[in-house]
Formats: C-alpha cells, structure tokens, sequence
C-alpha cells in the first residue's frame, strides 16, 4: 500500500518588506559627512539598523563621519538618539581602554561636548 507524500509549505518567494527591529522596536539611520560629496543618510542594511551595530560601526570607523543617529519606528515616529549613541560609544572605548577614531571623536564631543563625560583620545 502505497503512502501519502507530505506536503511541505511553500517558501515565500518574496522577503518581507518589515525589517527585523532592535529591542526597542527601532531602526536607526546615519546621518554621515561626506567632505566636499556632501551629508547624506548612509545606506542601511534593515539587517544592521539596531543601535548596537551603529555603535560597533561608530566605534570600528566603519561610520567615519557620523553627524546624527535618527531612530524610526514602524508607527512613523522618529527622534534623535544621537547624544545616547555618543555616550554608549564613549562607554564602551572607556571599558575596552580604546582611543576613539578622529570622526568618532567628532561626533562625540558634539553631542555630549557641553557635559562632564571624559572622551577618550
């Protein structure tokens, strides 16, 4: 007696257009200086829009001349995390004993330059 093939689900042959989020429930978008080519939004993997690999990226010069960090939600509110992303990224050189790239440092004393938080050089 012959038996019944199991039918396997079809795969999509289309991606979802809903990026994964962060724990937040955010993406995040870099806002970068380009010298004489201008300031633009640096283009963003969904896959690497959470603020911890914006962070790696800042800290690893992979983001050479970040200038802002904009958080999205899928609700269609945004705010600058800048200031919060400059402190992480201030934290984690301090605890690693890392110097700060040149843009990295940049960014940091323009959005945390007015307080008391030690920048690592």
């Amino acid at each position: 007696m012959a038996t019944a093939a199991r039918a396997t689900p079809a795969r999509p042959l289309v991606t979802s257009l809903v990026p994964e989020l962060d724990a937040a429930g955010e993406l995040h978008f870099v806002l970068c200086d380009f010298g004489r080519l201008g300031k633009a939004f640096v283009e963003t993997d969904p896959a690497r829009a959470d603020r911890e690999t914006v962070v790696e990226d800042i800290l690893s010069g992979e983001l050479s001349e970040p200038l802002r960090v904009i958080a999205l939600r899928l609700d269609g509110t945004w705010h600058d995390v800048s200031a919060e992303v400059a402190l992480e990224v201030v934290k984690r050189a301090t605890v690693a004993g890392d110097t700060l790239t040149e843009g990295a440092r940049n960014f940091v004393e323009a959005q945390l330059g007015g307080t008391e938080q030690p920048i690592p050089t």
